[in-house]
């Protein structure tokens, strides 16, 4: 089971939260503007409990003697708070969701010197049952790690594609268990099976899937990874942020005369258009 935030409540939460802050921000500020002094005279005790009090008069006397300088901080006070204040609001969240490590977060390693992330071996098709036979395919598979501090309840993953072939997404098996959920400890990393390509790279199709795999587990933020399947390259799969990166592709390995047939069957080769011009002018008009 995947719960997934609600982003239209929360959404909605933070606009009125935003809303609601920056008048009472105006309303404190000229409040501080019009009864600063008096202000000043009623934390007088507090300020001298702490020591301050001194200091505090005698800004109260410069402050009073240099109008014009005061005039001018108020001014330059009020400018500065006017910008930082809304992009503290508004900014702010977004740079600590963005620096901030997520409680469950999508691994892939395809340098992984253990092959965990890919190679040949068994690979239950896309809605099958859960005895149904596997079969041997190049698995590709991604890691699930937990980085929070307490264990994860209904661990389980969706992917969506043209590779699924189906209108809706499909739930992901875990490798060491061949299930579609999960509990994971603090710290665990588990792995998914995401897709299948055929056993022997000879049998791979020349054409680049965009898959979405999407990770959620009871009571936590859901994670969420785009990658894309090349099947011109190798590793095959890589995430989204490298297509453009400037890595070459590289060829796939030749196939060993031990691995079987794959489950999927190469797409027929498209006609270019201009054989079909050239043969419309063989047939003659109608």
């Amino acid at each position: 089971m995947i719960v997934r935030s609600r982003n239209g409540q929360t959404g909605r939460a933070d606009i009125a939260m935003k809303n609601a802050v920056l008048p009472v921000l105006v309303t404190l500020m000229g409040v501080a503007w019009q009864f600063g002094m008096t202000i000043l005279d009623w934390m007088g005790p507090l300020f001298d409990a702490v020591g301050l009090g001194d200091a505090v008069i005698d800004m109260q006397v410069w402050l009073l003697n240099h109008p014009e300088a005061a005039a001018d901080i108020v001014a330059w006070s009020l400018m500065i708070g006017g910008v930082a204040v809304p992009l503290a609001l508004y900014g702010g969240p977004r740079v600590y969701r963005s620096w901030r490590r997520k409680d469950l977060e999508i691994v892939y390693d395809p340098a992984d010197p253990d092959g965990q992330f890919g190679g040949v071996g068994p690979w239950v098709p896309y809605g099958a049952e859960d005895d149904a036979p596997a079969v041997t395919a190049f698995v590709l598979r991604i890691g699930v790690r937990n980085n929070g501090a307490r264990p994860m309840l209904d661990v389980a993953g969706t992917l969506e594609g043209a590779i699924v072939k189906r209108p809706h997404p499909v739930a992901l098996r875990f490798t060491q268990t061949r299930g579609t959920t999960l509990d994971l400890d603090p710290g665990a990393l588990a792995f998914l099976d995401v897709a299948a390509l055929p056993a022997n790279p000879d049998a791979w199709t020349d054409n680049v899937s965009r898959i979405v795999v999407r990770i959620g587990a009871r009571k936590t933020e859901e994670a969420v990874k785009v990658f894309f399947i090349d099947k011109k390259r190798m590793p095959p799969m890589y995430p989204a942020n490298e297509r453009n990166a400037g890595h070459a592709a590289q060829p796939a390995p030749a196939a060993s005369l031990d691995r079987t047939a794959a489950p999927d069957a190469p797409a027929p080769p498209a006609t270019p258009a201009g054989s079909r011009r050239a043969a419309k002018r063989k047939k003659g008009p109608r």
